[in-house]
Formats: structure tokens, C-alpha cells, sequence
């Protein structure tokens, strides 16, 4: 990944494009901090491509079907105020 100086992304816009479609993500630096990440189209449709609804994601769990057995305490609640004295 090659990394550019914020004034030096605006001033070689273009290059810094052609550079995201035939290279890796560019990164962007703001008083030597990364700020921003440039990337190729194709690749955000990669990474942001979702063609499943969560309906489906959970019905194609490996724990679909599994029972769930859960006990719970019916003892009475601690004496709180016991606590507080």
C-alpha cells in the first residue's frame, strides 16, 4: 500500500486513482496520522456485498436446531438491605 500526504492526494488526484484500480488500497495521511483509505471500486463492492438478509444468515447457522436448556436460580433475592447497615 502507498502512502500520500494529504496536499499530495490533492494534488496528484489522478495518478492516486489510477493507482487504486491497478494497485492496492491507498492510504491518506493527515499530519502523518492515516486518516483515509482509497480503494478501487470492485474492492468496496467486496467488501460491502451482502446478498443475504439476517433471517437468512441465522437460518443457515450451524446452531440452528440446537436447544438451549437454560436453568435459572428460583432461590429469593439476597437481602440488600442487609448490606447497606
Amino acid at each position: 500500500m502507498h502512502t500520500w500526504q494529504l496536499q499530495e492526494s490533492k494534488a496528484k488526484f489522478s495518478k492516486l486513482v489510477r493507482f487504486c484500480s491497478s494497485d492496492d488500497p491507498q492510504i491518506i495521511t493527515i499530519h502523518s496520522k492515516e486518516e483515509a483509505v482509497l480503494l478501487s471500486k470492485r474492492e468496496y463492492d467486496t467488501l460491502t456485498k451482502s446478498n443475504i438478509s439476517f433471517l437468512e444468515l441465522m437460518n443457515q447457522s450451524p446452531s440452528k436446531g440446537f436447544e438451549l436448556n437454560i436453568d435459572r436460580d428460583k432461590s429469593m433475592p439476597r437481602d440488600t438491605d442487609a448490606l447497606l447497615a
